[in-house]
Formats: C-alpha cells, structure tokens, sequence
C-alpha cells in the first residue's frame, strides 16, 4: 500500500522568485491569500534566514532555542510588527494579541489568573455541553438525507465552546452561522489587506480594509451588548457568579495598580478571545477528519 501523502502547498522554489513576481504580478498578488506561499524551499529546514518581500525583510526562526529567545526570554526586543495591527486591529483594537510594551505587560498581569488551571476546569463543562449538542446534530445528520459540511460543523462547534466559556451560555444556530460567516470573511480581508501593506502598499490603496471593517462591525454587534450587559450590572453592585470567563475579566484587577479593564478594553479583548479561540481549532479539526477521510491506515487505528 503507498502511504498517504497530505496534501500541502508548493513552496517557491530557492531562486527566481522575483523573476517570476515580474512575469506573472498578478498571479503572484493573489498567491499572497496564503502566508505560505512566501516561503522557499529552504524556508523549512534552515535555522533562521531572510525571506525577502518586495518592501521589507522578514525573517524565519526555525530552531527551538531562537523561538524562545523571540517569544520568550528577550520579547521587549521583538515587538509585533505593524502588520500584525493592520491586519487586526479593525476587530481587536488594541488587544493582546497586537499590543507591545507597557500596554501588553498590564494586560497580561490581568488576564493571567483569568486562564489559571483551577479556572479551566470551571468551565470544562460549558464546553462539554458544546460538544454534546454537536454530536447530536451529527446524530440528527444521520438519520436524513443531507450530508454534513464538516468545516461548518467544527466552526459552529469551536466557536460554541469558546462562546459558552466567555458568556456561560450556548451559541443559537443562527448566531452560530452569523459569527461563522462574520469571522471567515474578516479573516479573508484582514490577511489580504495584511498581505498588500507588506508588500508596501499605503493603507488606502490596500484591499481588504473597508471589509474587514464591515465584519468585525458585525461581530461586535453580536459580541458587545453581552458584555455591556454584565460590565454595567457588576458596575452598579451586582456580584458576580464566576461562572465564566467573562465574570474573571470583569473583575480581575492589575495587581501592580489595581485597575481594572474598561468596557471597550474588555470588548477587545472579548473579540481576541474569538478570533484566536476558534478558528484555528475548527481548521485543524476539519484538515484532520479530511485526513482520516483520504487514509484507511490511519482510520483503522483510531
């Protein structure tokens, strides 16, 4: 039996790529819609090296010890790039995963103990409860006719367990495929618009901008009145339950000062929570059932 060979993008090869950036632009601005499609064969195996863009430099850290030099152990001397802003900051504002220096250091010191152990397994029922309704509906599937759009079914899924865990309740069907579509369209022209402003494009002649707007307009009118909604009553003296991490965000507090996190912070950061909460884990369940899919080996031993 051959064995099962994934599925992966084509890196470019060592040389020639501006060569072929000249000769085919266009084809080559559209291969932008996946961050992959800048790196080289070499991209993959060396240490660290330069991959070069037409307006700036970036470079690739492969090796362990330089990944935790870079995230961890000298990360004042290696802010997030400007490009991560473009990119996000329409939904997250000045979020954590966009902030650098003072701003970043005060955000972590409040959301730490939000994420402690002891708070994960608080809400390790929410996402229980997120899980028995999917394998439900797949249930449901099963008995009819239609076939099951698996990459809905984990989008629905993941953004169900991140929402129940934020706001301790569950994400109805219709909000669900709001928030699927809000998300998925906002991504597509945040990283386009990313894309552009790398390759040095001024922000207004790059695509994707007025679009990432609309959408993460859409999902903060989803996501904010929730938020509002419980900030105002903890304001106003109501205690709250710590049922969810939306109740720890409120009331966590900066231990070096003691501040806490206003309602547009708290939306922001509600949003991040989101964007990076979901997506990339409904993407990867969704790549991994195509796999089990495309490989009997592989199916047998699960």
């Amino acid at each position: 039996m051959t064995k099962f060979v994934p599925p992966y993008p084509q890196p470019m090869p060592d040389h020639g790529r501006f060569i072929k950036m000249m000769l085919r632009p266009v084809k080559f601005l559209r291969s932008l819609h996946c961050s992959l499609s800048s790196l080289m064969v070499r991209s993959y195996s060396m240490h660290m090296g330069e991959v070069g863009l037409p307006h700036k430099k970036v470079y690739v850290a492969n090796q362990p010890d330089l990944v935790q030099r870079v995230l961890i152990d000298d990360i004042a001397n290696f802010p997030k790039s400007e490009v991560v802003a473009d990119m996000f900051g329409t939904l997250v504002g000045d979020g954590l995963i966009v902030s650098n220096g003072e701003i970043w250091k005060r955000q972590r010191r409040i959301m730490a103990p939000v994420f402690e152990q002891t708070r994960n397994k608080l809400v390790f029922d929410l996402m229980m409860g997120a899980v028995d309704d999917m394998m439900a509906r797949f249930e449901t599937i099963a008995d009819g006719p239609r076939e099951a759009m698996v990459d809905e079914e984990m989008t629905h899924v993941t953004a169900d367990v991140i929402y129940r865990t934020i706001f301790g309740e569950e994400l109805g069907a219709d909000d669900a495929k709001r928030t699927f579509g809000a998300f998925q369209s906002f991504q597509e022209a945040a990283f386009a618009h990313g894309m552009a402003r790398m390759v040095g494009l001024p922000a207004f002649a790059a695509s994707g901008g007025a679009t990432a707007r609309k959408e993460a307009k859409i999902i903060h009118d989803l996501l904010d009145p929730k938020v509002k909604e419980r900030y105002d009553a903890f304001h106003h003296g109501e205690t709250l339950d710590g049922k969810d991490i939306l109740d720890a965000l409120i009331a966590a507090k900066d231990p070096q000062d003691g501040s806490r996190f206003d309602l547009r912070e708290l939306n922001e950061q509600v949003a991040m929570l989101f964007l990076g909460g979901h997506e990339t884990s409904a993407s990867t369940l969704a790549w991994n059932f195509y796999l089990l899919a495309k490989d009997q080996e592989s199916q047998e031993k699960v």
